[in-house]
């Protein structure tokens, strides 16, 4: 194989019998890679090769590489459009070009205005840019960009270097890394049928955000007209797999402009600057500042925005209107927390101010109770009272208090703790719900069975209420019967969820651990003797190694940007999952304060591999190009690495995660 995964998303209009195409209205991103797969040591997905040896280094030496011809390019092809003069002599770039497969794509940038794209086969370079500049220059849409302003308009440049056949009935996004594998954002796909070519160009993935191979396909349908015969998408991909014709995998490299530099890209984004404690700082920092920015007027943080199609339509819920989008309490509650801990790296005064104006908004949800006489309130949103939300309103009112030294939410806190305790009984278990629309008319559920509440269960409530319960314990309580009835709760709730949960859960959680917030809710109660238990420390550890165990590494990952994220199974789409990052780095944090520094070293290299990975997912300026609206954008992170949703948990996780691995280091 010639060269791979230097991608690029060379959209086609549906077919056509000439070897020029434009691509019209749509947003590209593109990646790279160049040399012999062979030098760099990883996967031929042409064959079937067992996973070779590390190249990570060897890749980003290559990153570094001389780029003056691209360069000398881009800056021919921004002079020819914005004069209207001719191209002059290109570099020929022979060193990329694979003669037998030159298709030549220019794609423009600028926000405000849709894309503008051409591509075309042509015999060498000279000629595939000469095309192209002659078709733009015939485009009405050309007048919409201002491009002799590198600063606006973004010119990318990308090139096929490789096409192999395909067996479209075989094709797969699973553990096979074979030449039927599709990777988005790393493989496209050809068809050549009746005369007309058909392109699905590999980093299609990343501007339609596409994460699988049924979206890939369904998109591909109606490129050849099949759409408009069913609205099932199953349907439209066993009509596609039916058609005689020559099915082609495509690998393709790219680069783009920023301001008079050029950029090289990997799975259509520019690679992030190397991990250094100073970038860590600078992602938490952005991460932090999108959620204080896109909070609005009621107290409310953005949930959830699409960054590539520029709207707040939530996939799970993407039948509400813009006045009634779905709303998670539980994540308003992770975003006041991540502006809560800021503050104690950036003691800036907007940011408790921030967070007492969401505090507002989440007290209006708050319901009160009574316990044995005494005043209890637990959280109700969405018709549900979940454990988790009291808990994590818990964790922010203490939080807050704590940065401001305002005691105006503390009597919810006393009564949010006391309603978590009457949540947990004489064995330890933890009730996930208080209310819930499907269980006994939506009233309080006060005599749920072992197996009901077995079905209610979630991973994370348990430890976001016992996180809440330490704070509390630690920085408000000044209830003597409370707190002991708190601590000895909460007590016999972590046994029983480090011995006899684990039994009953699903094995998938076991294989990659999935709780960090009881890692955290841990090592938050040890600063009192009874809960300092070897046994305790040990759950987080051995948790925190079972991550692990299950991040990619340079010796096991397909692609570059897999290295230091997770999986479930070798050889899957990764987890860039900062919020078991969380868990990860205060397990180093713990280990620390033991005293264990062998283990604390290891958790410590652990979160950074996972910080190089989540880099890869991270909004910047320099790779928000394919974005209409990128200044709504910049400093979050995409939900995976060609899913480019934005969602306030998200950035929550990740800017807690590079606080913590930013003081670790």
């Amino acid at each position: 194989m010639y060269i791979i995964w230097l991608i690029l998303p060379l959209f086609l209009y549906c077919g056509a019998n000439a070897r020029d195409y434009e691509a019209g209205t749509i947003a590209v991103k593109a990646v790279i890679f160049a040399g012999n797969l062979s030098d760099y040591g990883f996967i031929d997905l042409s064959s079937q090769n067992d996973v070779p040896g590390s190249s990570y280094s060897e890749f980003s030496k290559w990153l570094e590489s001389d780029l003056s011809d691209q360069k000398e390019a881009l800056s021919a092809i921004r002079t020819a459009l914005a004069t209207g003069e001719s191209l002059g002599i290109v570099p020929t770039m022979d060193s990329l070009i694979n003669p037998n497969t030159l298709v030549v794509a220019v794609t423009l940038f600028q926000p405000g205005t849709d894309n503008l794209r051409w591509i075309v086969e042509r015999d060498n370079i000279q000629d595939a840019l000469e095309a192209i500049v002659a078709a733009l220059r015939k485009k009405e849409h050309l007048k919409d960009f201002d491009i002799s302003d590198p600063d606006k308009c973004r010119i990318m440049l990308e090139i096929v270097t490789d096409q192999y056949p395909l067996d479209i009935k075989k094709i797969n996004n699973g553990y096979n890394l074979g030449q039927n594998r599709f990777e988005p954002g790393i493989t496209g796909i050809k068809l050549e049928h009746e005369g007309n070519t058909y392109y699905y160009m590999p980093t299609e993935a990343n501007v339609n955000s596409h994460l699988g191979i049924s979206h890939a396909l369904n998109h591909f349908s109606k490129k050849v007209g099949i759409a408009i015969k069913t609205n099932k998408i199953s349907e439209r991909i066993a009509l596609l797999k039916e058609l005689d014709g020559k099915w082609q995998m495509m690998e393709s490299f790219s680069f783009i402009t920023y301001g008079d530099d050029v950029l090289p890209l990997f799975r259509g984004y520019p690679q992030p600057a190397p991990l250094s404690k100073t970038i860590a700082e600078e992602a938490s920092k952005e991460a932090v500042n999108w959620i204080y920015n896109n909070m609005n007027s009621e107290g409310k943080f953005l949930y959830y925005y699409d960054g590539v199609n520029d709207n707040f339509k939530d996939h799970e819920h993407p039948g509400r209107e813009d006045d009634d989008r779905y709303y998670n309490i539980l994540r308003h509650c992770g975003g006041i927390f991540a502006l809560l801990k800021y503050y104690e790296t950036e003691p800036d005064k907007k940011y408790p101010d921030a967070a007492d104006k969401a505090l507002d908004y989440l007290m209006k949800q708050i319901k009160e109770r009574t316990i044995d006489g005494e005043k209890a309130y637990y959280i109700f949103y969405n018709k549900k009272s979940k454990l988790g939300g009291s808990g994590l309103a818990l964790v922010t009112i203490t939080k807050y208090y704590k940065a401001s030294g305002d005691d105006k939410y503390n009597k919810y806190a006393k009564g949010l703790a006391r309603h978590i305790v009457s949540q947990i009984n004489e064995k330890g278990v933890m009730q996930g719900y208080y209310i819930h629309p499907m269980y006994n008319n939506s009233e309080p559920l006060i005599d749920l069975t072992p197996e009901e509440n077995q079905m209610l269960y979630s991973p994370y409530y348990p430890g976001e209420s016992l996180m809440g319960l330490a704070l509390f314990d630690r920085y408000m309580n000044e209830d003597e019967e409370l707190r002991k009835e708190m601590r000895s709760s909460s007590l016999k709730a972590i046994e029983y969820l480090i011995t006899e949960q684990p039994k009953l859960i699903e094995s998938k959680y076991n294989d990659l651990p999935n709780d960090s917030w009881l890692m955290q809710a841990i090592h938050e109660w040890w600063f009192l003797p009874e809960f300092q238990k070897k046994k305790y420390s040990d759950y987080v550890f051995d948790s925190a190694k079972q991550l692990m165990k299950h991040q990619y590494t340079e010796k096991n990952s397909p692609y570059y940007d897999y290295v230091g994220g997770f999986y479930y199974f070798d050889g899957e789409h990764v987890y860039p999952d900062g919020a078991r990052g969380e868990g990860l780095i205060d397990a180093h944090f713990l280990a620390k304060e033991i005293g264990d520094n062998k283990t604390a070293a290891e958790l410590l290299h652990g979160s950074k591999e996972l910080a190089r990975n989540l880099l890869q997912a991270r909004v910047t300026k320099e790779s928000a190009f394919l974005y209409p609206n990128p200044n709504l954008s910049i400093g979050a992170f995409r939900f995976k690495l060609t899913r480019h949703w934005l969602r306030v948990d998200v950035a929550q996780h990740n800017g807690v995660f590079f606080m913590g691995l930013a003081r670790a280091m």
